[in-house]
């Protein structure tokens, strides 16, 4: 019994570590789903791609907008490669977004 007592701790450690993690992602999620829908005219400030090499053969990409909204503030959200492509610095429009989900932009 206590020679498998490392393995079955190591094993209960990575349980908690796991469970908390999720824990805190349903959190975040929540948080952002109890944001209400927002519109704001703004302009897209600039673009940018993030390259993760992770472990496969292609690296990953995620795709980021920043946005200057009417008041000031810049808001910086991950968008589908779909719409980067189709979204040019200095562009102008309404952006619609909760929380810290982007929700699409109209020129």
């Amino acid at each position: 019994m206590f020679n498998n007592l490392p393995i079955i701790l190591l094993c209960a450690a990575m349980i908690v570590v796991v469970a908390l993690g999720a824990f805190d992602s349903g959190k975040h999620y929540l948080a952002n789903l109890r944001q209400p829908m927002t519109e704001a005219s703004a302009r897209i400030v600039s673009r940018r791609i993030q390259e993760d090499a992770g472990g496969g053969w292609t690296p990953a990409q995620a795709h980021f907008v920043t946005f200057a909204t009417e008041n000031g503030e810049w808001r910086e959200f991950a968008v589908p490669e779909a719409e980067f492509a189709h979204l040019a610095d200095g562009a102008s429009g309404t952006l619609k977004f909760r929380g810290e989900w982007y929700q699409g932009f109209h020129a």
